[in-house]
This record gives structure tokens, sequence and C-alpha cells, in this order.
């Protein structure tokens, strides 16, 4: 039989099924492109998780590579001097399928805080030391009590602008004073006074290194360097740095005869031609992923250097 009515109203229920079957087509292929699309986002996840992780493996056959440039050096050298192997930069180099980048920087070569106290008590050399590097870098002087506060062991306050557990109540956060040594420079930015302008003035010239160091003059820049010798000027240092980036300084008794007057004179502990701490920065990348670290090194004498902490970026 046909259609009693016009035909196109007979075609109306056949019209809304194809339609009705677009719509699903339609909700299908998204729903299906959505997963599609998931799948890619955690498979690009997987892969940069992936790369990450080679990427820190060559940065500890980067680590291991350093500390074994730095063994041979001291097997071969009792002067450490930028003009050595361990001082020059390593271009990108292939390490484990990674390419590889770092350069070591002798932490000796600047003014260790930690030496401005010893036996948890102030030490009047290394106060008087930081004091006037503060003064060559134009900061205020007052920061060596805050800092001496910081480190010594008591609660008792130094000077009038120290600052003890009641003065880092009201900070934000609230806190109290370290009563320890610093284990990174960086540490500075909780202290009163520190501020990151003033921490990034000091930063070129201060490390903080486990206990009591001496500074290498061969590797020190010249605001360091005066610090070595009392009464040595800023001038004087600019012009004994310029001399020893011609030759080095040998060993001690060549630094002191190298000096630009008699009346200076050299306290024993606080100088060196050789150096312990070294920081390596590196940047490894595999892939798509990319790792920055720095690695604070101890190489003790007729021993392979050990990490002394280590920071991924």
């Amino acid at each position: 039989m046909g259609c009693p009515v016009r035909r196109s109203l007979c075609a109306r229920p056949r019209g809304a099924a194809v339609l009705m079957a677009l719509i699903v087509v339609a909700l299908v292929t998204a729903a299906a492109s959505a997963i599609l699309n998931r799948m890619s986002v955690w498979t690009r996840q997987t892969e940069l998780v992936e790369d990450a992780t080679r990427a820190r493996l060559a940065l500890t056959a980067g680590v291991a590579f350093a500390s074994t440039v730095l063994r041979d050096d001291e097997a071969r050298s009792t002067v450490d001097f930028l003009g050595e192997p361990w001082a020059m930069r390593l271009p990108a180099t292939e390490v484990e399928g990674a390419e590889m980048a770092g350069q070591l920087y002798d932490q000796q070569g600047l003014f260790n805080l930690n030496n401005i106290v010893r036996g948890g008590e102030v030490d009047a050399a290394g106060f008087a030391k930081f004091t006037k590097l503060l003064d060559i870098l134009n900061l205020p002087e007052e920061l060596a009590e805050s800092l001496v506060d910081w480190l010594d062991a008591d609660s008792d306050r130094t000077g009038r602008k120290g600052a003890e557990d009641d003065d880092y109540r009201d900070a934000n956060p609230p806190r109290r004073a370290g009563n320890r040594l610093l284990a990174d420079a960086n540490e500075l930015l909780q202290i009163r006074g520190f501020t990151p302008e003033v921490v990034a003035k000091l930063r070129p010239f201060v490390a903080a290194l486990p206990g009591i160091t001496a500074i290498n003059v061969n590797t020190a820049p010249a605001e360091v360097l005066a610090l070595a010798v009392d009464g040595l000027t800023l001038g004087e240092a600019r012009v004994l740095a310029a001399e020893r980036d011609r030759a080095y300084f040998k060993d001690l008794a060549d630094f002191r005869a190298r000096l630009p007057r008699r009346d200076l004179t050299v306290v024993q502990n606080w100088v060196s031609v050789t150096s312990q701490y070294f920081l390596l920065r590196a940047a490894t990348r595999y892939g798509r992923a990319r790792v920055f670290a720095q690695v604070m090194l101890h190489r003790a004498p007729q021993k392979f250097p050990v990490v002394v902490w280590q920071r991924l970026e």
C-alpha cells in the first residue's frame, strides 16, 4: 500500500533517523578524538619524564667526570690556579647519549662566610675581614653583626645592629636565629638586613664552606685578595691580581715576595695556594628535557672528591 499522506510527511521518520545517526557518529568521533588527545598528552608526558631521567643520569656521569678531573689535578699538582684544566669550561659534550656542558669554580677563591665564627663564638680576624669586604662593596658594616648572631651559638645580640630570636618573630614568615653555620650562601636571605639586592652584590665574592678555610690567592678576585692580607688596599690587590694572572703564585713564599709593601704581614692560616672546595655548575639536555644543577665538591688530599650538596634548578 502507498503512503496515504504526502510523501514528504512519510519521509520525516527516515530523515530523523539519519540525523540521529549523524549525531551519534559525531559524538563517537569527538570522544575518540578526546581519547586520542589524552593518549597523546600522556605519551608526551611519559617521554618528557623519561628524557628528564636520562638528563639526570647524564648529570651523575658529569659529576663523576668533574671529580676525576679534580682528582687527577691533585695527583700531579700542588698548586691550584686558573690556568689549569679543571678551570676550563666544558663545552657541550655528549655524555651517556645526552648533551652536557659545565664548569668548575674554586670556592676557596671566595671569602668563607663561616670564617667569622670559630667554636661558636665570633672570630675577631674573620669579623674584621668581612667588615672590610662590606666596606669595599659599599654595603652597611652592621650587616656583619647580623651575620655573627645568625652563626654564633648564643642568644646575645652582637653590638647595636645584631639580630637574635626576638628580631625575627615579626618576620614573614616568623623564624628564629640560625645559631649554626651556613650551608649555602643563599641562606643569607634569611638574615636581617640581607636583602636580595645586598646578597646579589655579595654573591660573586662569598661562599659558605664547612668549617674554617683559607683564601686561595691564586683564584681570588681582587676584592677577596684584599682581605687575605691585613693592610692590603683594593688598588694594590688589583695590581697583584693582574700580575698573578700572568704568572701564578707557586707557593706562599712566592706570594709574600711579590707583595707591594714590606710592612704587609701574611697570616698563614688565612692564605693558601691550593683548594679543597669546588662548585660545579652544569646543564644537561636529553630530548626535550633540560636539567640545570649546582654541585659542591670536596676534594680531600689523596682522596676521590665527594659531593657536599647538590641542587637542581
